[in-house]
């Protein structure tokens, strides 16, 4: 079942990022079941926010890997999947890269939506909490989220008008706001893209052949 494949996939992840890190697999399990990210915890062991996404980048490019080792992507499918995680990272970099100039925006954006003031960001930044983390701890993750995104895309669209980015760089940084989606929720939003909203069927029947993958409440009963 398509749960399965994230399981799977969360299971090859953390062995990518264990051999990355040296950090036990069982110790990255128990952050997990302790409601700890694995990025704010490595970041917490002493790494920074770019090696953390150079970590979780190589993790993803493992996940995609095996699945396509495994016969539940071909190769071409998996080569297109690298290729989107790539893109995406790469956008966070060029969005990093010109950090000084313009996540200012970002942060006046965050605190216009939130109960947290710029300077109050800029130092739990300092500090290594994360924005993702700073607000976790006060609202439900789906607020989270949608002040991050929005933040996001206004922070975008004012960077674009005032000329520090360019229409093309601007229209994918939309499209990738930070913390808004996981490493398995991209991969997930990549499936639908390409299969359709039937993308989950489809990974049924490549990962159960014999299977005819109807589901007890499909057709007539």
């Amino acid at each position: 079942k398509a749960r399965n494949f994230m399981r799977y996939g969360k299971e090859a992840m953390l062995e990518s990022v264990a051999e990355q890190t040296g950090i036990a697999v069982e110790d990255l399990e128990a952050a997990l079941e302790e409601k700890v990210g694995i990025q704010d915890y490595l970041i917490e062991a002493g790494y920074t926010e770019e090696e953390v996404q150079q970590i979780f980048l190589n993790a993803q490019y493992a996940v995609v890997d095996q699945a396509v080792e495994e016969g539940k992507m071909t190769a071409e499918e998996g080569e297109e999947a690298k290729a989107k995680l790539a893109e995406a990272e790469s956008m966070r970099e060029e969005w990093a890269a010109n950090r000084e100039e313009y996540q200012q925006l970002w942060y006046e954006k965050i605190a216009e939506k939130s109960d947290f003031t710029v300077t109050e960001i800029e130092e739990a930044v300092e500090k290594g909490i994360n924005v993702h983390k700073l607000l976790e701890g006060t609202y439900p993750e789906e607020e989270v989220h949608a002040i991050i995104d929005e933040a996001w895309a206004e922070a975008v669209d004012q960077a674009l008008a005032e000329g520090m980015i360019t229409e093309e760089q601007a229209e994918k940084l939309a499209e990738n706001p930070p913390f808004s989606k996981g490493p398995r929720e991209r991969i997930t939003q990549g499936l639908e893209e390409r299969f359709g909203d039937d993308w989950q069927e489809e990974f049924k029947r490549r990962m159960n052949p014999d299977c005819d993958c109807t589901c007890p409440n499909d057709g007539d009963a």
